[in-house]
């Protein structure tokens, strides 16, 4: 599943990187993955970043973002995803409106990027190579989800502190 997402995303940087599709190594056991990404990956426009570091300095978090760029008119903040099973539905993919959430304010709080981001783009592409899910988060979702990932981080440090006073009392 790793090699997979590893390579599926090597493939998703190039194409994006402006490489032409018949001179990319897809593997057999993701080309599934790639027939339903393509009609997704089309409407990218303007890439602004891909599978960039992203550091919000003033709350202590960083991580990986996959893609940044216009689709649909709209400057978005991409996380591809890849499934065997389907999602039709955006709780089906969890966490990843929170991922979003936290990279857009790392993004916009980063100053290695010169861009502000509100929307985010779910993107999950299937095995089976069916057409893959898109979901769009507009700038509510992205604020209802920041505040989630807020609440998160706040526990995850609070935990934090609790375990290392619980170790510095043995």
């Amino acid at each position: 599943i790793l090699n997979n997402g590893r390579d599926l995303h090597a493939n998703i940087r190039e194409i994006l990187s402006g490489t032409p599709e018949d001179h990319l190594f897809i593997p057999e056991r993701i080309e599934g993955h790639w027939r339903s990404l393509r009609s997704v990956l089309a409407g990218m426009k303007q890439v602004h970043a891909l599978e960039s570091h992203v550091a919000h300095s003033s709350l202590a978090y960083c991580g990986i973002v996959d893609c940044i760029a216009q689709f649909r008119d709209k400057l978005v903040l991409v996380d591809w995803k890849s499934s065997e099973k389907p999602k039709p539905v955006v709780a089906m993919t969890y966490d990843t409106p929170l991922q979003i959430a936290a990279y857009i304010g790392a993004v916009n709080e980063d100053p290695n990027y010169s861009i502000k981001i509100r929307e985010g783009l779910i993107v999950v592409a299937y095995q089976n190579g069916n057409i893959c899910e898109t979901f769009f988060l507009t700038e509510n979702d992205v604020k209802v989800a920041w505040e989630k990932w807020m609440k998160r981080l706040n526990q995850y440090r609070q935990q934090q502190e609790t375990s290392g006073a619980n170790i510095k009392s043995k």
